[in-house]
């Protein structure tokens, strides 16, 4: 299971495809791959080529992704 250590470190589960909203620019991503190192960030994407490192309580989860009920 990807992002272990942030489901067991901070209690919120993120899973790639996951949709998120950065709590204080607004933008809007998708989770991607967890990186090699900065184990306690989560990998987002918020543009085509543009990835990202962000805490993982300043995400706030959207809709769900289409594939889980």
């Amino acid at each position: 299971m990807s992002y272990d250590y942030i489901r067991q470190a901070y209690g919120v589960v993120f899973e790639i495809g996951d949709r998120v909203q950065h709590a204080s620019t607004l933008k809007v991503g998708t989770v991607v791959r967890e990186g090699k190192t900065n184990k306690h960030y989560v990998r987002v994407r918020f543009a085509p080529n543009r990835r990202s490192y962000c805490h993982p309580l300043e995400l706030k989860k959207l809709t769900p992704r289409p594939d889980r009920p």
